[in-house]
């Protein structure tokens, strides 16, 4: 949590996004993940217990789904082509191993605001 207020601190986000687990994963991960989640809204509750309305973060989650949607249009793409439209997008080498992490972030993201925009809604 340390380093979430660190981060929010130093780059002050207007959004936070976060992916909406399936519910179809093992139980464990299912619970981390809850609880990360969990943690992440507290964070940004108590963030913005003392920020006037304007300032507020807004905390906006987004599924695998519609993160396939919102980047390739496609709801059933695979992950591979997304990695490729991440690399095109923001002229980055793709390296999976190296950077998965980083290219699911990029895609949460990406994903939320071409679906947002309100394009397929």
């Amino acid at each position: 949590s340390k380093i979430l207020i660190e981060i929010i601190k130093k780059y002050n986000p207007k959004i936070i996004c976060i992916e909406r687990a399936f519910h179809n994963v093992n139980t464990s991960t299912i619970n981390t993940v809850n609880q990360v989640h969990g943690s992440i809204y507290l964070i940004i509750a108590q963030i913005n217990e003392f920020r006037v309305e304007n300032e507020k973060i807004l905390i906006k989650e987004i599924t695998p789904i519609q993160v396939k949607i919102g980047i390739l249009l496609d709801r059933k793409a695979k992950k591979e082509k997304i990695i490729e439209k991440i690399s095109i997008y923001f002229s980055i080498i793709k390296n999976i191993k190296k950077y998965d992490d980083s290219f699911d972030a990029l895609a949460i993201c990406l994903g939320l605001f071409n679906f947002s925009k309100g394009f397929l809604n």
